[in-house]
This record gives structure tokens, sequence and C-alpha cells, in this order.
């Protein structure tokens, strides 16, 4: 996973203009695939920043404006979720999962495997130092000045989502921002419950850098 926001349109770049940074990004995901093992899921592109606005999956209200965040567009995507009716990524990996490079051309950080089937590739900086920027979503949280706006809260009905087809499926998940986490249905009406649960990082305990993650087994 990233904490980034990319938008899969890349020709939104030329309303833009005025908003991109002298960064750019490049993200893989997924498992990956022999005999290469590179991951096939990936993109790269602009870094830009400016308002984004979050509409209503459902209806297309217009839900929540963050202000002043950091978000790319992409250049180039192998398999993303814009390949099957999506608009965007929108990361909700917190701490140092939205990492960016200085460098005005994005397709320089990508370096291109032996094809596996498809193009497979990896983010290869070619000795550029990651800078991680802010992640946009806790950047908003944060940004509120009362307790209550900074509540983030996500409702999944998880048993659905077996068999359900790869793609758009609405109404099987929501995201819950402000006193909105302790004010809806799914809140109000379940049983608080504890489960078990670490916090653990990728770069290990003596990393200057900062990434943490707290893993939960979902019952």
């Amino acid at each position: 996973g990233s904490s980034s926001i990319a938008f899969c349109d890349k020709s939104l770049a030329k309303f833009v203009v005025k908003q991109k940074t002298k960064y750019a990004q490049c993200n893989a995901y997924g498992v990956t695939v022999p005999p290469t093992s590179c991951p096939s899921v990936f993109y790269y592109g602009s870094v830009y920043e400016g308002d984004v606005t979050v509409s209503d999956g459902i209806n297309g209200h217009v839900a929540a404006t963050m202000k002043s965040v950091n978000y790319g567009i992409m250049d180039f995507q192998q398999w993303m979720p814009c390949d099957i009716g999506f608009q965007a990524i929108f990361g909700v990996a917190f701490a140092a999962l939205n990492q960016v490079f200085d460098t005005p051309n994005a397709s320089k950080l990508l370096s291109i495997c032996t094809p596996a089937p498809g193009e497979t590739a990896f983010c290869d900086p070619a000795g550029l130092e990651p800078i991680t920027l802010p992640n946009p979503l806790t950047q908003s949280l944060e940004t509120q000045a009362a307790p209550m706006s900074q509540l983030a809260g996500i409702y999944l009905d998880y048993a659905a989502t077996a068999g359900a087809p790869m793609g758009m499926t609405n109404g099987l998940g929501m995201v819950y921002l402000g006193k909105a986490a302790l004010e809806n249905e799914f809140f109000k009406g379940s049983t608080a419950s504890t489960v078990s649960c670490f916090q653990r990082s990728r770069l290990g305990p003596d990393s200057p850098g900062k990434e943490s993650f707290w893993d939960f087994v979902l019952a």
C-alpha cells in the first residue's frame, strides 16, 4: 500500500500547471510476477500541491475538501484500479509511505524488468534519495482545530466482498471523517470489542525513518 493520492487521467495536468512541484513519484504494488520477481502493478507521475475535493462515491455529493495537500497525476500506469473504473487511488497507509524524488522526469524512476506476461517493473530512483511528504489524509485531519474533526472511521462489509467481481462494487464500504466517525448507523449499532494487535515497521527498529503499522485480525 501507500499513502499517496494519484489521479488516473493524465490530461488533468494541463489544468493545474501552477500547482506542479519539483517532485516526481513512482509506486509499485501487489504480488511479484515470476520469473522476474518484480511487481506488475505500478505507476509514475509528477507531484502537485493544492486543494483536493472528495466526493461521495454513491451520490456524488462533495464530502470534504482537503486543503493544500500533495497529490500525483499518473504519467503512465499499468494494471492500476484506473483500468476497472476508478478515477484515482487514495492511500491511507499513514506515515512514511508517501515518498517522492527530486526530479522533473518521473519516467526515470522506473526500471523495466524482463516481460513476464505483460510488462513488469520496479521503482528504481537511480541514486536519488527518497523524500517523505505528509500523508494527505493525516495532514487534513491534523489541520482541523476541533478534536472531533480529527476522527476517522472505516466501515467494510467484509463478508460481502467474498466472491464479489473485481471492479466497481458500490455500497460495501464507507469512510467517515470528523464527527461522522461516531455518528453513523454502523458505529452506533455495534458493540465495542478489543482485538490483539501489534506495531511493526519494515524499516527496522534502528532506522531513522518514521514508518509504522498496526496489525490486527478481522473476525
